[in-house]
């Protein structure tokens, strides 16, 4: 099972690389990770969480975690509707 400390890191890192490019509210709100290494991320935004942010968010976690050390699938997602 891939380690949630490291899958935590990495998601706070993606945000804050996110948080450098103008968003400066986004950050994690909650992550799930099963036995199965399905991972995911839920994110929070002042003005509300976009598809960019997820999409943006998703691909620099994907470069900080390798695929090849270990597999897993990814969803990041807000945590509702407004």
């Amino acid at each position: 099972m891939i380690n949630k400390e490291k899958v935590q890191e990495a998601a706070a890192k993606a945000c804050e690389l996110s948080r450098e490019n103008g968003d400066e509210s986004l950050s994690v709100a909650k992550i799930t990770v099963n036995k199965a290494n399905n991972i995911v991320i839920y994110l929070t935004k002042l003005t509300g969480v976009t598809i960019e942010d997820c999409s943006r968010v998703s691909k620099t976690f994907e470069q900080l975690v390798d695929r090849e050390e270990e597999d897993y699938s990814l969803m990041v997602s807000s945590l509702g509707c407004r």
